[in-house]
């Protein structure tokens, strides 16, 4: 087992957004990224890493949501990678930190 780094411990937590319903990224130590949606109780196991000051969330697709880690310890979902291409999301989401 690899050592995480200060940034990544600094990261490991629990993040929400609530809006019509709440959706929740639980960050373990073991790059293990937990995904709860209140709406329908379902947990997807995903995997995180920190690539170049961002957080890098990744789908059972291959796909990346690509996150700002912002100063307040909130993150905000900027962008999705999928097959190489990048693509700027226009509506970014806040998740808060609460854990």
């Amino acid at each position: 087992n690899r050592q995480l780094t200060l940034e990544e411990k600094d990261i490991i937590g629990t993040y929400e957004n609530r809006g019509s319903y709440t959706y929740r990224y639980v960050l373990l130590e073991n790059g293990i990224a937990k995904y709860l949606k209140s709406i329908d109780g379902t947990t997807t196991d995903l995997k995180w890493s920190i690539v170049d000051n961002e957080l890098h969330i990744v789908w059972a697709n291959g796909g990346v949501h690509v996150w700002k880690l912002n100063p307040d310890n909130s993150i905000t979902i900027i962008a999705h990678i999928l097959k190489g291409q990048r693509t700027d999301y226009p509506k970014r989401e806040t998740f808060k930190k609460i854990k």
